[in-house]
């Protein structure tokens, strides 16, 4: 004897316009978290990967907003192929698709704001000489004496040798 489970659902357009949109952000995700794994990766790198997906977030919302679905290839297919489904059924999930991508929006930025503080610090790991001894109060997140932190800076910005050897390593996690 063989049961069969009904799900209205798979025959409805919509159900299937939804599926498509969460395979999009789906295999977003998956990109990121296939930059984040492996191995000898920096946490700058990790979080240089953070803040671009954090800001495509920021864009997908604003195309969405605008009926402009370039970034959800699976999605504007069907919306392209299928005429049935009208803009104005099209405009009735709008709401919807911003309210998922608003939510995953507000989950990155919780689970990764401590991370946001430490871009300036970043910037002075990936590259010491791309940061002034003005800018030394950005990256002082240890609260050490500033005048010490300027003065090493510059030693270290002045050591032709270190320069050297930095520019001639291909990543910083050569150097």
């Amino acid at each position: 004897y063989e049961q069969k489970a009904e799900f209205p659902e798979i025959n409805s357009l919509e159900f299937w316009y939804k599926l498509a949109f969460l395979a999009d952000v789906t295999q977003s995700l998956n990109i990121l978290q296939t930059n984040l794994q492996g191995e000898n990766k920096l946490i700058t790198h990790m979080a240089s990967k953070i803040f671009a997906f954090e800001e495509k977030l920021r864009m997908y919302i604003e195309e969405v907003s605008e009926n402009d679905f370039s970034s959800f290839p699976k999605f504007d297919l069907m919306t392209k192929e299928n005429t049935i489904f009208s803009d104005e059924e099209n405009l009735a999930l709008k709401p919807q698709l911003l309210e998922l991508l608003g939510t995953l929006k507000n989950e990155m930025n919780s689970r990764f704001n401590d991370i946001k503080n430490l871009r300036n610090p970043f910037r002075f790991i990936e590259n010491p000489w791309a940061v002034t001894t003005k800018e030394i109060f950005k990256i002082n997140i240890m609260n050490c004496n500033i005048g010490l932190l300027k003065s090493e800076l510059i030693d270290l910005q002045q050591d032709i040798t270190l320069k050297d050897i930095f520019n001639g390593k291909n990543n910083t996690m050569e150097f």
